[in-house]
């Protein structure tokens, strides 16, 4: 007997963002700036982050508070504060809207509601 094993559909867009990621970590090795090599690692944590690679994608984010400081990027909040709710950590979620908040993120206000 033989037995077929399903494979997930990729989608268009999954396609793409795979595509994506691969090209802007190909090109992320290349640079010499560390604007370009924040803006990068931005984009790539935002591709994992749909692509649900939350591992990577905390990471990503974890890079740029780290090398760039806090205040580039106040989305990385928002993203750290959605992957600690995932985890089912409210503390640090509420910590990580309350600070995208303090530093000019509009949308992490929504979260706070929620805290």
């Amino acid at each position: 007997m033989i037995t077929l094993k399903c494979v997930p559909l990729m989608t268009p867009g999954r396609i793409l963002l795979i595509l994506q990621l691969r090209i802007l970590e190909i090109l992320g090795k290349n640079l010499k700036t560390l604007e370009k090599y924040i803006s990068l690692k931005y984009v790539i944590g935002c591709s994992n982050f749909k692509l649900k690679k939350f591992d990577n994608s905390l990471y990503c984010f974890n890079e740029i508070i780290k090398r760039k400081g806090e205040y580039s990027y106040p989305s990385v909040y928002v993203y750290k504060g959605i992957l600690a709710q995932m985890k089912k950590d409210k503390d640090s979620a509420c910590l990580c809207f309350s600070r995208a908040g303090e530093l000019g993120d509009e949308s992490a206000y929504k979260y706070i509601n929620k805290c």
